[in-house]
């Protein structure tokens, strides 16, 4: 099948990592007041669900477009010039009275804490998006603030025939899951975690059998299929059959896991990229899986993140009919 370019829409941050003494662990990474903290080390880049996932479709070499407001700053050349490199088209929307996101993570032996600043993030419209749909897949990432407001518009006038996946963000789990059945109704398929969708679904995090529930939840509503992620226990793709909704755990991969930041984008990327080629739910679940594993084993949202012709080599190397189980 032809693959379509692919519309990233959601926000852009940039990443500052400062590692500290392993001290600050045992006090849930607090900082002492009027006291100089001397860092172990530093690092700067640029993340955010926009660029993460774009930038992990790019190495799998699709044809990636990216829409995100920042502001009139230095950072949102930062993040022109990272767009560029990574071989991503970028559409910048640029905001002259907010600057572009920031987060900042204070890491501490096997802690850390995010501190995390919006900025411009929160004020895409759908006047900035709707002259970009036209011959577009969509992935639609961690919108906040005013952005998620914008969401219907989009997926009405999205083309008919788009594969569509969508990942909420903080804004959209705390409005609950009611506030978007509308949106639904338009069949995209919705990847979030354990506890987003526990949430999101208002059973809360101790609900026992929640998950599935929840899922259920949010097929009934419209979903095309839902993908519950899992950390080291895997994720949980609930489709639609001719039986019904069946649920098929997907195992988790890779080596040791140094950084866990990014892993649910690297996710997003390996199965929009994988379901928009190949139009298999399965596969592109074992795909997202396969992604998400081999970003977790380095440093950064983006580092590991695989590269088209490494994806495909493990896949042939962990048939698909080896790692799924029906449940």
């Amino acid at each position: 099948m032809q693959v379509r370019p692919v519309l990233v829409i959601g926000g852009v941050v940039q990443d500052i990592r400062i590692e500290l003494p392993d001290g600050h662990a045992d006090r849930a990474i607090c900082l002492e007041p009027d006291v100089k903290t001397l860092a172990l080390s530093t690092t700067s880049t640029f993340g955010g669900g926009a660029i993460n996932v774009a930038t992990g479709l790019a190495r799998l070499e699709d044809n990636v477009h990216m829409l995100a407001s920042v502001g009139k700053d230095a950072r949102s050349l930062g993040v022109r010039e990272f767009a560029k490199q990574a071989h991503i088209k970028p559409i910048f929307v640029i905001n002259r009275k907010l600057p572009t996101g920031l987060s900042v993570v204070l890491a501490a032996k096997d802690s850390q804490s995010l501190v995390s600043h919006r900025g411009a993030n929160d004020t895409l419209s759908f006047q900035d998006v709707e002259p970009h749909l036209k011959g577009m897949d969509l992935v639609i990432t961690h919108l906040s603030g005013k952005s998620s407001e914008m969401l219907l518009d989009v997926m009405q006038a999205r083309d008919h025939e788009a594969h569509v996946v969508w990942s909420p963000g903080v804004t959209e789990i705390e409005k609950g899951m009611e506030s978007f059945r509308e949106i639904l109704q338009t069949s995209p398929v919705v990847i979030l975690n354990r506890k987003e969708i526990l949430s999101w679904t208002s059973l809360g995090v101790e609900y026992v059998g929640g998950v599935r529930r929840a899922a259920r939840r949010v097929m009934n509503a419209g979903a095309r299929a839902v993908v519950v992620t899992r950390g080291a226990r895997g994720s949980v793709l609930y489709e639609r059959t001719s039986a019904g909704v069946m649920a098929v755990k997907i195992p988790a991969t890779g080596g040791p896991a140094i950084d866990r930041v990014g892993a649910g984008d690297a996710y997003t990327a390996g199965f929009a990229h994988e379901w928009r080629k190949d139009g298999d739910m399965r596969l592109a679940a074992w795909a997202g899986s396969v992604n998400a594993g081999a970003a977790i084993t380095e440093h950064g949202a983006v580092r590991g993140s695989l590269e088209a012709k490494d994806l495909t080599q493990r896949l042939q190397r962990y048939p698909l009919a080896d790692a799924l189980r029906e449940t």
